[in-house]
């Protein structure tokens, strides 16, 4: 995954030209710098737990002497209620043992045991371990040369797999190195899009792999216009509210400069949306001010992202969009419309130092309320890539992760020295996740020729918090596009959350919610709104520990596996069940339904039958798919479910 040329001298320079220029910027801040207070203590920050490795893991280099990535990832594989760490390697060049390492941890004594390990193909890479299938049970997406869902079974074993095949991921043009799970088509099933790393003229960057059956995945890169040929570090899966869903390809472009953004803008004739190239940062963005007629910046690809985080940084309700660049942290403030703010200068993080003085190029990032006070901070790791292996004038030296207190109105205060992250390296991937169920974020960071560090959250400041774990119903399995918003109190103001917020190399982070809650020792309110559009609240959940919040279940669908035989007379039976938002149902609410892109036919319309409303649709003669909208008192369910007839 060797990189082209990105410019790496001209980088300072640009963002210091960019602060002369901030004046000039209608983004830029004039008025004067507030005063921060950020916390004195982080009590004893992160604690670096990371088990004893076997010797050899990672091995330094791969093939011409490119250092060999490394990711971790937590999960609770056995079904215990405890989480697993995994250990992979990013090894696309050099022949591997193809082996997760696995090891459980004790509570008791805050240590990692070692476990069984997980056999995978050669040269694969754990980038996700997840419930793909909706049964319950964590599985492996894996990446690299052969990507695959390897799928889980009870008690901690894995079993079959399903190969994520496509005509244009070909042996020699495919090195999944990214990956984003989203319902990307609206079915309430969890879709996989992967980012391919390589460059090479038939290469398409991101394939979007629909889920069509309980373990069946289909790639659909056709639905991504204008495509990029390839060299992604990361993707993105967002849904930003009422501006829709937006992709990100983050990564090099292969030195095309592709676009790096596509918005859901319609749907086909099939009913899956297209995504089109847009540009969603403003013209006098920061990350432009290099920009030349002999070297245009036409989008934020000219500065190689390679990674990014979206949420409510500043408190309005609207989601914000961090992207790694080289070397900026650049932010984007965001609002009603698809275009957002440049908010990048003024933050502290324009360009990092490392110790040797040059400026540290950011990678993963999270947006994570470390000190519970209600507002996110910011956390990103910093390494050299894989051209500074072969390039001495691009090797910035050991590099670190880094800690930013979010202190309001995108200004923020480097914390690094008291959260104890500061460990010196090479890094690249970012995991969150909870390993002991308290409710706060650890973290796993990974790196390039470094083994991953596990870090255990142990910052005290007075205040407390939660996490919220989502499991869909109706809606996909992860709960992944919803929106959570929390009063910590019943006077206060409110919080908003995405679920599913950050897009790193390598690894995919566990769609937690992490809520701080000031003062508070319990949230007083906490509404989910989930993408089948059901909305949902809860009151009193306590501080200290991970809530799980199950959908009340809007559509049920018989046969679960949405498949019937096209022989004109099989029937799919849907039950639609309106609830109220403490999930109570909702007898007076009217259902309507219509079978639309594709099709099969309605026996008859909707027809109460006790507390649900049944709709009927009849198999087609030829084989074939439709989808069936639902609307509640004439409004349209979020979640339009497909179902298949099979010749």
């Amino acid at each position: 995954m060797r990189s082209p040329s990105r410019g790496r001298g001209r980088g300072l320079w640009a963002i210091a030209r960019s602060l002369m220029l901030c004046a000039a910027l209608a983004g830029c801040r004039s008025e004067e710098e507030p005063a921060l207070r950020p916390p004195a203590s982080l009590g004893d920050g992160f604690v670096d737990i990371t088990p004893a490795l076997p010797p050899g893991f990672p091995s330094a280099v791969g093939r011409d002497d490119e250092p060999i990535g490394t990711a971790g990832a937590l999960a609770d594989l056995d079904g215990d209620g405890l989480a697993e760490l995994l250990l992979s390697v990013a090894n696309d060049r050099a022949p591997s043992s193809g082996t997760a390492l696995v090891y459980r941890f004790d509570e008791a004594a805050s240590r990692f045991v070692p476990g069984p390990s997980v056999p995978l193909s050669d040269r694969s890479l754990v980038l996700a371990a997840a419930d793909l299938d909706g049964d319950g049970v964590a599985d492996l997406l894996t990446g690299m040369e052969d990507p695959r869902v390897v799928w889980g079974e009870r008690g901690g074993a894995f079993g079959s797999s399903t190969q994520l095949e496509s005509a244009s991921l070909v042996r020699g043009g495919t090195s999944i190195a990214a990956a984003a799970l989203e319902d990307l088509d609206d079915d309430g099933w969890l879709d996989v899009l992967l980012g391919n790393a390589r460059c090479c003229p038939t290469c398409q960057a991101l394939h979007p792999f629909l889920r069509t059956g309980p373990r069946a995945f289909v790639d659909r890169p056709d639905l991504v216009l204008e495509n990029p040929v390839g060299g992604l570090y990361a993707v993105m899966a967002a849904t930003l509210g009422a501006r829709g869903r937006m992709l990100g390809a983050l990564g090099d472009g292969c030195g095309e400069r592709p676009p790096a953004f596509f918005r859901a803008s319609s749907l086909g004739a099939d009913g899956l949306p297209r995504f089109s190239a847009f540009d969603p940062t403003p013209p006098d963005a920061v990350f432009r001010h290099e920009a030349s007629a002999e070297r245009p910046c036409p989008s934020i690809d000219c500065r190689s992202p390679m990674g990014a985080a979206w949420g409510d940084l500043d408190g309005d309700g609207q989601l914000d969009l961090t992207v790694s660049l080289d070397p900026l942290q650049a932010f984007f403030r965001g609002g009603p419309e698809w275009l957002m703010a440049d908010r990048s200068a003024g933050t502290a993080m324009e360009a990092i130092r490392a110790d040797g003085g040059r400026a540290m190029k950011p990678w993963g990032t999270a947006l994570i309320d470390l000190d519970l006070d209600g507002r996110s901070d910011v956390v990103a790791v910093h390494g050299d890539d894989h051209e500074s292996a072969t390039n001495p004038a691009s090797f910035v030296g050991p590099q670190h992760a880094t800690v930013h207190w979010n202190g309001g109105d995108f200004h923020f205060a480097d914390l690094t020295a008291l959260s104890h992250l500061g460990r010196r390296g090479q890094w690249r991937s970012l995991f969150v996740g909870d390993l002991d169920r308290d409710g706060d974020a650890d973290l796993i960071v990974g790196g390039l020729g470094e083994a991953p560090r596990v870090y255990r959250n142990a910052i005290a400041t007075g205040n407390a918090g939660l996490a919220l774990r989502l499991r869909g119903t109706t809606s996909n399995a992860l709960g992944i596009g919803a929106r959570v918003t929390v009063w910590p109190s019943e006077a206060g103001p409110s919080q908003s959350y995405p679920v599913g917020g950050s897009a790193s190399p390598y690894v995919v982070s566990d769609p937690l919610v992490f809520v701080g809650l000031g003062g508070s020792r319990a949230a007083a309110r906490v509404r989910v709104t989930w993408p089948s559009g059901t909305v949902q609240e809860l009151r009193g959940l306590r501080a200290g520990t991970v809530h799980l919040v199950e959908e009340p279940r809007l559509i049920d669908i018989t046969p679960s596996t949405r498949h019937l035989p096209a022989d004109g007379r099989s029937e799919a039976v849907l039950r639609i069940t309106p609830r109220a938002p403490d999930g109570s149902v909702r007898t007076e609410a009217r259902v309507e339904a219509e079978l639309v892109y594709g099709a099969g036919r309605l026996a008859a319309p909707a027809a109460r039958e006790g507390d649900a409303w049944v709709v009927r649709v009849v198999a087609p003669s030829a084989q074939g798919s439709g989808v069936v909208v639902v609307r509640v008192d004439g409004v349209a369910a979020g979640v339009r479910p497909r179902l298949w007839w099979d010749g």
